[in-house]
Order: structure tokens, then C-alpha cells, then sequence
């Protein structure tokens, strides 16, 4: 405080701020901050009057401030605000490495050098405070390349993702060459096959063992897998069909792959089951499907490419049985994939079969077995010489019709459509049956030989198109479709449609129980074939329009007939659509009113009258009002 003049007066303050009465001096750090009043007050003395005079005093707040941030951080981390509690307004600055913002202090630990910093936060001096500064640490860890270890066999590989806390389900590592397979090339494993030792995964990440003795000494059969998208879902297994333990078996396999392998297996029969785990068969992106071959490279099953099922498993109906036959069919009839139910399959001829001929009949011939190699379907037919079937050509030796099977003569559980089938054949001699042969691929697709039909546009055996039936008990007749045995009639008609169905191509239009047909109304017709009793159809026609008669009138004629001498004429005739004249005499004297009905030849009601009768005789004029066509 300055002062200058009469001294000896006393000083005073507006509140909040610490200062000496006597001296005036004031002390800013135990006072509030903000402006006051300082008042110097000298009293009245010696005849002078009281003198007092002011100033003004600011005291400032003192800047203060604390910094912190989040971390520590990854170097993969993007912009980071820092948290400021006190003054603002200051600026930032760090050790040398980092990025970070001097206005804002965010730093940017993706952009900066790994390591350990120190950010310092300055306020400059202002306002008689003076210049302040505080800091806070931050760490930036560097972030390690991670490698995705697929099969969790603690290898892995793909591209690279950085992080500082190692992801679930990846590892440090990226040496994984079979990242669908667990383990990695040359690794050792297991083939499912007791007939080899020192498995191990080979260049083609399949396991592989080394065969025993120098080779297989009993039955050979090679299994081809192909999987699809989804190869890991994917297992198999060959168990005895009595039961008992897998004699082979695999799994853990790479997606979209070819796997191969092989199992020596001792005289029996076996069922080979392929799993997916997912449930959904081997249908994800590429179809999957195998190949069951022998040493011979015979198909004992063959459903590649076809690996289609519902469900956990998938296993032919019945068992294979090893060693297979020699029965086969022939060239032309084995793998046809496009066949109707009217194809025939022939077996090669097999010499002891035909000697059996004429002694004994009955037990020797031929076995045809039909199975779908995912299940569900299964049928084997014995044709022996003496119930050959007939499906053979005409001219073929009554000794080797046998030989010959036409899918159609199946009435019950027929061959299904659409469906990849295995066939195999066997002989039988004497009644003793040989082992089944190799199979055959086969697909039954029954609209091949399809063609459209219609009703009859000629009189085969009457024009049924644009035709009025009588109704009910007329027929309606379609144009045949060689080979067919159904027909679907298809009747329509605004609000209206009726299926009705025919083993053969006419249909005899009956008051059926639902939703029957109606007398007098017209529908629009359309016929289509099926080869296989109504699974499949081949497309719809032309359509045609059908009408229905109405029923012939039931006329009571006991008015005419009351005496012989009754008689009932009408004219003109034909008429001349103005006017008819009608006369009867002869009537009872109970009749007092006369009803005239008119139809045409096919039923259908044209004129409708009531006349009132005034004794014996009826003679009127009827106006016909356009209601009949003149000339009829």
C-alpha cells in the first residue's frame, strides 16, 4: 500500500479481504478472490473536518490444474482424449515420440513410438499469478502380430491381426500348414486303419500310416471322400453289421477336399456310415458325397457328388458283403442317370444261371438290388426262369429272360424319381445266392419322355374338346400319352377347381362326393400325364371347354292320359318365335291350371308357363317373347 498525504487514519475493506486497520496493508492469499473497496478514513480533528479516500483492489485466483489419461494403451489405439480437472487454457507437450495435440492434449497412440511418456500441461503467467505446470505419464505398448489357429492345435496361420491382449482362438505363431487338420505336416495321428503303423500327416495334410506286413492279405476297400464346405462336420466309420466296434474310420477333414483311404478288412458284411455333424448332409457351397471301392477298383457303393441327407448319418439300407460277386449289368445299362420307369436293366449273362434252366426253375435266376446309397430306399426283386418278369425284348431265349428287369413292374414301393440309386445284381443257382456284383449308378427321371395332351379334337373315340356331356354318366376322353399311367383332368370355372384323376385317358364325369361338378355349366378343361402313378407330371395341355347337360325333364302326364280320346296339339311348327298355339281337350274336370315346360335335346329349360283352365278343353296363345329361337 502507498500512501501518500496526512497519515494516522484508519483503513477498512468491503468484505473478503484480509487487510490492516492501522497499516492498510492487505494479504491476498487469505483473501477471496475478487475486486474490493479500500477505504483511509483520518477523522475530524483541530477544527477539520473527517477526510477519507478509496481505491481499488483486485486480487486473482491462482491457476491450478491436474492431467490424466486412460491408458496404458495399445499401439493399435486411435485419437485419446486426455482428463483435465482446474484451469484450462494452458498448453501440452510431451517427451519426444508421441503424437499429441497442444491444444487439446489428445494424444494419438497409433501414430506415436512404443514406450513410455511424460505429458506436461503449462499455464502461462497472468493476472500477478505466476506460471504453473503439472504432468501425468502415459505408456503405449506395442502390438503383436496374431495368427489364427483354426483346428486349435496351437499352430496358426492366415493374415496377421495385431492386438496387445492375445484374441481367443488365436496364437503367436503362423505355422499351421494343414490349418483345417489338427496337427501340421508330419505330425503324427491316427488313419482309423488297425493295418497300419507310423500314422502321420503327409503332404496333402491327410493322415497316412505306413501298411503292416507289405500290404493287405485280405479285403482292400479304398473309400474317396469329397467334402464340402464344411469338411470339419465330416466323419465316417466301417462297423460289422452284427455290431461291434469301427474296423475303420476318419475325420478332422479339410473343407472342399479329396481324402483317400484304405482298410483291410476279413471276409463279412459291413455298413459304411458318414456323419456330419451339423446335420444338414454334404450340401454346404459344393455338394460332398463318396466312392466305397475294392481292391479291384470295383464300386461296391457309389454316391459321388450326392451326398444329400437330413440328419447325423448317412448308411445304405443294407449291408455290403465282402468278397463282392461277379454278377453285373451290362454296359448299356449300368450308370444311366436319366432313365424313365419304363427302362429296362440287364444282367450279363452268367452261364451257370442259364444251365439251370429246365431244372430248376424256380430257385435259379437272377436278384436285382435298388438302394439309395444315403438311405431310406431300398427294394431287391428275385426273377427266376420260372417268373421271369416282362420285361425282356421279344425273341429272347426263354433261358436268359431272367436277365431282364423293367423298373415299372415295381407296383409296390416303386423306384422313386429324382433320386441318385445304386444298383447291384447277384445270381442264384439251385437256391443258393451269390454275393452281389459291383454297382451301378442309376436316376429314374419320369418326365423325360413327356408330351403335352388334351381332350380329343377328333372323334378317338368322340370329340371330348368344346363337346356338351351329358351329366352324369357321359365321358370325357384325352389324346394318349404312350407310357403313361395316370391322367390328372383338371376342371375350372371362376371360384371352381376340381382334380380329379384317371388310370387311364377317359374320365366318367360322376356326381362325385366333394365339390362335384354342377348340370348345365361350362368348365374349362386341361389333361396332363404322369409315368410313375401320379409322383411326378409332366405339364398341362390345350385347354378345352366342357359343358354339363342339365337332367331331362320328368313330365306328369296323367292329364293326358285320363281317357283314350285325349289329344294335344301345338303349332306352328316349327315355330315362328312369336307366338305358339296350344290346344288340349279331353282334361278333368279337377285340372284347373295346365304347367308347359320347354327343353331342348340336351335338357336345358327354354320356356316356362302356367295356364289357368276354365273347364274340359284348353285352347290359348302363348307369346313367346324371344324366349324360343324362330325355326325351332
Amino acid at each position: 500500500m502507498t500512501l501518500a498525504g496526512t497519515t494516522g487514519g484508519t483503513f477498512s475493506s468491503t468484505a473478503g479481504l484480509t487487510i490492516n486497520a492501522s497499516t492498510g496493508a492487505i494479504n491476498p492469499s487469505t483473501s477471496t478472490a475478487g475486486s474490493y473497496t479500500v477505504t483511509y478514513t483520518i477523522a475530524a480533528a483541530s477544527g477539520c473536518a473527517a477526510f477519507s479516500t478509496t481505491a481499488s483492489v483486485t486480487i486473482n485466483a491462482a491457476p491450478s490444474a491436474t492431467i490424466s489419461y486412460a491408458g496404458p494403451f495399445c499401439s493399435t489405439t486411435g485419437s485419446t482424449n486426455v482428463t483435465l480437472a482446474g484451469t484450462t487454457g494452458g498448453t501440452f507437450s510431451s517427451t519426444a515420440g508421441q503424437t499429441i495435440n497442444a491444444g487439446t492434449g489428445a494424444i494419438n497412440p497409433s501414430t506415436s513410438t512404443a514406450g513410455t511418456y511424460t505429458v506436461t500441461y503449462t499455464i502461462a503467467a497472468a493476472g500477478g499469478c505466476a506460471a504453473i505446470s503439472t504432468t501425468a505419464s502415459v505408456t503405449i505398448t506395442a502390438a503383436t502380430n496374431w495368427y489364427a489357429d483354426v483346428d486349435g492345435d496351437g499352430f496358426g496361420a492366415g493374415a496377421p491381426t495385431l492386438a496387445c491382449v492375445q484374441p481367443s482362438g488365436f496364437v503367436a505363431n503362423n505355422t499351421d500348414n494343414c490349418p483345417a487338420v489338427i496337427g501340421v505336416i508330419g505330425s503324427s495321428c491316427d488313419d482309423g486303419n488297425p493295418n497300419t503303423i507310423n500314422d502321420v500327416l503327409n503332404a496333402s495334410c491327410q493322415c497316412a500310416g505306413t501298411p503292416i506286413g507289405g500290404g493287405c492279405t485280405q479285403n482292400e476297400v479304398t473309400l474317396t471322400l469329397s467334402t464340402d464346405n464344411n469338411g470339419a462336420q465330416t466323419s465316417w466309420e466301417i462297423v460289422p453289421s452284427a455290431g461291434g466296434a469301427a474296423v475303420c474310420s476318419g475325420n478332422n477333414y479339410a473343407s472342399n477336399s479329396s481324402i483317400s483311404a484304405s482298410c483291410c478288412l476279413p471276409n463279412g458284411c459291413y455298413n459304411l456310415r458318414v456323419f456330419d455333424s451339423f446335420g444338414d448332409g454334404m450340401t454346404s457351397g459344393t455338394t460332398g458325397g463318396w466312392v466305397l471301392r475294392n481292391a479291384a477298383n470295383a464300386r461296391i457303393i457309389d454316391n459321388a457328388g450326392d451326398g444329400i441327407w437330413t440328419g447325423p448319418v448317412a448308411q445304405a439300407p443294407d449291408a455290403f458283403c465282402l468278397p463282392i460277386g461277379a454278377d453285373l449289368l451290362t454296359a448299356a445299362t449300368c450308370d444311366q442317370e436319366s432313365v424313365t420307369t419304363s427302362f429296362t436293366l440287364q444282367v450279363v449273362e452268367n452261364t451257370a444261371v442259364t444251365a439251370q434252366y429246365n431244372l430248376n426253375n424256380n430257385t435259379s435266376g437272377y436278384q436285382f438290388w435298388i438302394y439309395n446309397p444315403d438311405g431310406t430306399y431300398s427294394r431287391r426283386v428275385f426273377q427266376s426262369h420260372q417268373s421271369p418278369g416282362n420285361g425282356f425284348p421279344s425273341g429272347t431265349p426263354a433261358a436268359l429272360r431272367a436277365s431282364y428287369f423293367r423298373l415299372n413292374t415295381l407296383t409296390t414301393n416303386p423306384v422313386p424319381g429324382f433320386t441318385l440309386l445304386n444298383v447291384r445284381v447277384r445270381g442264384r443257382v439251385a437256391g443258393t445266392y451269390a454275393e452281389f456284383g459291383p454297382a451301378c449308378r442309376m436316376k429314374v427321371d419320369p418326365t423325360v419322355n413327356c408330351q403335352t395332351t388334351q381332350l380329343t379334337t377328333t372323334a378317338t373315340p368322340v370329340i371330348s374338346c368344346g363337346a356338351t356331356v351329358p351329366y352324369p354318366g357321359g365321358a370325357i376322353h384325352a389324346n394318349e400319352v404312350i407310357g403313361a399311367n395316370k391322367y390328372q383332368f383338371r376342371f375350372t370355372r371362376p371360384g371352381y377347381t376340381r382334380n380329379v384323376t384317371s388310370t387311364s385317358r377317359s374320365l366318367t364325369l360322376s356326381p362325385w362326393s366333394t365339390n362335384p361338378l354342377q348340370p348345365g355349366l361350362c368348365y374349362d378343361v386341361v389333361v396332363r400325364g404322369s409315368f410313375d402313378g401320379g409322383l411326378s407330371w409332366c405339364a398341362f395341355g390345350a385347354s378345352c371347354q366342357v359343358c354339363t347337360s342339365l337332367p331331362a325333364p320328368v313330365a306328369d302326364l296323367r292329364d293326358l292320359t285320363t281317357t283314350d280320346a285325349a289329344t294335344f296339339t301345338i303349332w306352328p311348327n316349327p315355330n315362328n318365335g312369336e307366338q305358339l298355339t296350344l290346344n288340349i281337350d279331353d282334361l278333368g274336370a279337377e285340372h284347373t291350371t295346365v304347367s308347359l315346360d320347354i327343353v331342348d335335346l340336351f335338357g336345358k329349360q327354354l320356356v316356362k308357363r302356367t295356364i289357368a283352365v276354365n273347364g274340359t278343353t284348353l285352347n290359348t296363345m302363348i307369346e313367346l317373347n324371344g324366349d324360343l329361337a324362330s325355326g325351332m
